[in-house]
């Protein structure tokens, strides 16, 4: 996978995500559901996601695909 993947894979778990249950079970979820990813596509993607819940509001005003970028920086 290449870095776009990753960032789509990203955008599409966090638009998915309801808050009924905790991300990280969800996400195992999704995981699970999504066989085609390995390990280090699994860490990256979560690491990812794990950044952009940890900025909160901070950066809203920028595009998605920027916030989860700047999660990583962070």
């Amino acid at each position: 996978m290449k870095w776009h993947s990753y960032l789509n894979s990203a955008k599409n778990f966090i638009s998915q995500y309801k808050g009924d249950q905790p991300f990280h079970l969800f996400l195992k979820e999704q995981f699970r559901a999504n066989k085609k990813m390995g390990s280090r596509d699994r860490k990256w993607i979560s690491r990812l996601c794990y950044g952009y819940f940890r900025l909160g509001q901070s950066v809203k005003h920028q595009p998605f695909e920027d916030q989860l970028l700047a999660g990583i920086y962070f």
